[in-house]
């Protein structure tokens, strides 16, 4: 139950930040401001396991969960160290996520 709650809670702040970086109606891609699946990248860095059935778990199944309602591709990136996490996100940054 404790599981389940936590990939909802995650899943609503994932969701919560994908909408707000939807930008504000500017963008000359779109007429709508909406962004399009083509330009959402969503990626995920987890200190550990996918499948280790903790924070890692639930963070790779709420990732899943939110890439499949908007019919989008998840990255998850697994990084055990701080160097390692550090050079994956600017590595992700440096890609458009």
């Amino acid at each position: 139950m404790k599981k389940k709650f936590l990939v909802y809670l995650l899943v609503a702040a994932l969701f919560v930040g994908l909408v707000g970086c939807g930008g504000s109606g500017g963008d000359s891609n779109s007429d709508s401001g909406d962004v399009a699946k083509e330009d959402v990248k969503v990626a995920i860095l987890i200190p550990s396991s996918p499948t280790d059935g903790g924070w890692g778990q639930v963070g790779a199944d709420g990732l899943k969960y939110v890439a499949k309602e908007l019919g989008i591709e998840p990255v998850i990136i697994e990084a055990a160290t701080a160097d390692l996490m550090k050079t994956e996100a600017e590595a992700l940054a440096a890609d458009g996520f």
